[in-house]
């Protein structure tokens, strides 16, 4: 009995066991860092998801929502990439008491698509896509390419018809096996 109380305890104090204290981290590997910079490049991560959480509210306004095609973290370089398709509305932006105090975290990137746009791609490819029901495809909006993804987990299903009805939209085609294969 003493044994199993030995066992029980010692797993709840591994259990408490920081992770961080581990060699090899899985997002110090991911991110390329040291496993003592974790905590503070998860801390950045808050900062400016807490950033994104502010800008996005804004950015769905009607004065904003055309001039601007969403926005994506960039932990690598520590800022907020906010994609922007009509430059003029950037002094808009950062002159609102809200976002001003954290200028200095916004990346502004050129792109030739809006969120409407975006969405309105979005919403016709997925009724293009209930139509022809591609097998073996997700379909999302991606901030980082600026576009739709449509993303095939097999490039041997034979999704030609779908993917010559979407076209007219320029959607970013990805195929999972050709990823596995570069890497």
């Amino acid at each position: 009995m003493r044994v199993i109380y030995l066992l029980i305890i010692l797993l709840i104090s591994l259990q408490s066991y920081s992770i961080y204290a581990q060699q090899n981290h899985p997002l110090a590997k991911l991110w390329g860092i040291n496993d003592t910079e974790v905590l503070e490049w998860l801390d950045a991560e808050k900062y400016l998801i807490m950033i994104d959480g502010i800008l996005n509210l804004i950015l769905k306004q009607d004065n904003f929502i055309s001039g601007f095609g969403g926005t994506y973290i960039d932990i690598f370089a520590n800022w907020l990439v906010v994609n922007t398709v009509d430059d003029s509305k950037i002094g808009e932006l950062l002159a609102l008491t809200q976002i001003n105090p954290y200028k200095e975290s916004l990346h502004f990137e050129i792109v030739t698509n809006s969120m409407n746009k975006l969405n309105d791609y979005f919403r016709t490819i997925k009724l293009i896509a209930d139509n022809y029901k591609p097998r073996g495809a997700l379909i999302y909006p991606d901030m980082g390419f600026n576009n739709i993804v449509i993303y095939f987990f097999d490039s041997h299903i034979n999704n030609t018809e779908f993917i010559n009805a979407v076209e007219p939209f320029n959607p970013k085609i990805i195929y999972a096996d050709n990823l596995i294969h570069k890497i």
